[in-house]
């Protein structure tokens, strides 16, 4: 092996021959000595060259090798590992016969990667990516379940919250009319009767409220902004909403408070919603003749049930007697939809203690449900202090007010639209006159138009358009005192009118007014952004929408006489007189260079002898108009008179208003009176109103 003679050592610990060579029966080779030779003879002395050998390696040669005379010897080069017997037989020559015969057993180690240990691990690691296999099948099948769950939660939420954008719209006609008349009736009857059905309203108000909050928690959207707040006075103040059911019911409801006084920094106007849900589901769940009590602890150390950096917690507890919920299902009630008893009336649509999870995660608490003796308690961990929040949460907003420094009523803690903005006028409708005051109504829904049209249309002067594309048009040649759009509409939305209408220097001074099915903060801040006066939500108080009519009017109404006011008061002439000569100066020198398509704001103030600055400051003062927006003003309503007054055709109008080419002056004029020019002149050219048309070019 190797050119290395292989002898039998009895002193070493491997040998690769199992005895001495005379008495070896086995040869264990390692793989890697799997190149070797084997000699072997027979005892002849007399004529050695008359013996001649025959040899074959068992499980490897096909057959037996006839050696040629005098040689004794065999190489086997990389043999392969296993088990093997090499036989030899020795012959005299010519004899047919042997006469002597051996074998010897050889076994070849295989290599270590094919070692028993080796194949025992690879064995292991079969098991371990079978069972890897197995569990992630297991698990994706899993994930796909809960995913098809998720999924049809996804899709319920969804139908649920285009269905309650849906609702709100006929709730504003349900709901406005109805408060109208149990307002207005007599008779104590049916003013009961009235009362009942608008309480109901009110719940299906609450309950598409919670479904589109659970979509804006699901979105990210949801943000909270805390208040340090006595939470005794708060919760106690929310109590009083139920007092009434409680009398009628024979419930006993009580508050149980470890300390007079306990501040917690909470969202107000959520963290009512969740005590609001507590005490609904435990009044929907309390027989008559029960009991229901609240408790506040004192401050306690974090027990490890919140995040590890809040210190301290307090405990609120609402429980109620008379009823139980299964164990396997005390963790699945704040599931969403989920409804225990599907066929129990009293089962809500699974979505009140969903929301309230949400809203408790939301600040940093935890919610859980247990059963007690005679009832079942609602636990709710708040953290203590304000050390946890982020200076977003802290941050205080345009609706950040201290909702318990009043008290509330049973429907502004469902929070409907009439708690947004402020309390309608009794005087408000003798705030316009009709004929002097239009409105324009934008809505895709007819009956809201209808409805809108008919309350309104006996104070102002109406007009009503299914789309802002085509109400633009009328707005920016009518100039109506106000707009009232809806916020989503096909096409262009209300958002995207507002801006047009606050854009144009014709038309920048019409209070808009946005009427939307989402309350959000998120949605109020856009519209404001774009230019609104109003954020009304729906279910709409007609009230609150002609109040709101009223106010901004009148604010109108108080700007416009301050400013013209301000023009034709005579203080002091010697500093009056230059202001109204700055204009005229100013509107002479535009018109001198009416068809100069270079005249822009630097020459003007240069011709005037101003600083741009300080005249832009002035016309500001005086007209309410920048000089860029004063000279796009003055050639627009310039080219609009040629065409209706001279009949001129669109490429010299646009040349005579300075413009360098009629595409760039159609798109322009387009752009600011919502028609083309074409569609301008087929409007106003048998127009007879000579008021209409006078309003349209001052």
């Amino acid at each position: 092996m190797l050119n290395e003679e292989i002898d039998y050592d009895p002193g070493r610990e491997k040998n690769i021959l199992d005895k001495p060579i005379t008495e070896a029966r086995k040869i264990t080779l390692p793989y890697k000595s799997n190149s070797f030779t084997l000699e072997f003879a027979v005892l002849e002395y007399t004529n050695p060259m008359r013996i001649r050998y025959s040899c074959k390696m068992e499980h490897y040669d096909k057959g037996w090798h006839n050696l040629p005379p005098a040689a004794n010897a065999v190489p086997y080069t990389n043999l392969p590992s296993g088990h093997y017997t090499f036989r030899v037989k020795a012959f005299f020559d010519g004899a047919p016969e042997e006469f002597s015969t051996a074998s010897i057993d050889i076994r070849v180690l295989p290599p270590w990667y094919l070692s028993g240990w080796a194949m025992a691990l690879y064995g292991l690691v079969l098991l371990a990516l079978v069972a890897v296999f197995l569990y992630i099948m297991l698990r994706r099948r899993e994930l796909k379940v809960e995913k098809e769950a998720s999924e049809i939660k996804e899709l319920k939420l969804k139908m649920f919250t285009n269905i309650s954008h849906e609702i709100r719209t006929p709730l504003t006609l349900l709901m406005s009319p109805l408060k109208q008349m149990r307002e207005a009736e007599q008779d104590p009857h049916r003013k009961d009767l009235y009362n009942l059905m608008y309480r109901n309203s009110l719940r299906i108000l609450r309950l598409v409220n919670q479904i589109m909050d659970m979509r804006k928690v699901d979105e990210g959207k949801m943000q909270l902004h805390f208040l340090e707040t006595d939470i005794v006075y708060f919760i106690r103040d929310i109590m009083q909403s139920f007092d009434n059911m409680a009398v009628t019911r024979c419930i006993n409801l009580n508050l149980n408070s470890a300390v007079p006084v306990n501040n917690l920094w909470i969202d107000q106007g959520n963290f009512d919603k969740i005590i609001f849900n507590l005490l609904s589901n435990a009044f929907k769940h309390t027989p008559d003749g029960g009991n229901i009590s609240i408790g506040i602890s004192a401050p306690e150390r974090n027990g490890g049930e919140l995040a590890p950096e809040i210190g301290q917690q307090v405990r609120i507890t609402i429980t109620n007697s008379g009823s139980h919920i299964e164990d396997p299902n005390l963790d699945r009630v704040f599931e969403r939809f989920f409804q225990s008893d599907v066929l129990d009336a009293r089962m809500g649509s699974g979505v009140g203690l969903s929301l309230t999870r949400m809203l408790v995660e939301l600040h940093h608490g935890v919610i859980t449900a247990a059963n007690t003796e005679d009832g079942v308690c609602f636990t709710v961990l708040v953290p203590v202090g304000c050390e946890h929040l982020s200076e977003e949460e802290m941050s205080a907003t345009s609706h950040h007010k201290d909702l318990y420094t009043k008290m509330p009523s049973s429907e502004e803690i469902v929070r409907t639209t009439e708690d947004i903005a402020f309390t309608p006028s009794a005087d408000a409708s003798d705030k316009v006159v009709k004929s002097h005051r239009s409105v324009v109504i934008v809505d895709d829904d007819p009956e809201i138009r209808d409805y809108l049209l008919a309350e309104l249309g006996s104070l102002y002067n109406v007009k009503v358009f299914q789309g802002a594309q085509e109400a633009w048009a009328d707005i920016s040649a009518a100039q109506p005192d106000v707009v009232v759009t809806d916020l989503v509409m096909s096409g262009m939305d209300g958002l995207e009118l507002c801006r047009r209408i606050r854009h144009n220097p014709v038309t920048n001074h019409i209070s808009v007014i946005i009427l939307t099915s989402s309350a959000d903060e998120a949605t109020h801040l856009e519209s404001i952004a774009s230019g609104a006066d109003r954020f009304l939500s729906k279910p709409l108080s007609v009230d609150l929408l002609k109040s709101s009519i009223a106010q901004v009017i009148s604010s109108r109404d108080t700007m416009r006489s301050k400013y013209s006011g301000e023009t034709k008061y005579n203080y002091d002439e010697v500093k009056v007189a230059p202001v109204a000569n700055l204009a005229d100066r100013v509107k002479e020198v535009i018109r001198n260079n009416m068809d100069n398509p270079e005249f822009g704001v630097e020459d003007l103030s240069r011709e005037i002898g101003m600083s741009r600055v300080h005249m832009n400051r002035k016309l500001k003062e005086t007209m309410g108009l920048s000089p860029s927006n004063l000279i796009k003003s003055t050639r627009m309503k310039q080219a609009a008179y040629l065409l209706v007054h001279y009949k001129l055709n669109v490429s010299e109008v646009a040349y005579k208003v300075g413009f360098s080419t009629p595409s760039y002056f159609s798109n322009s004029f387009r752009s600011y009176f919502g028609l083309s020019p074409k569609e301008f002149v087929t409007k106003y050219s048998d127009v007879t109103d000579r008021e209409e048309l006078d309003k349209l070019f001052e």
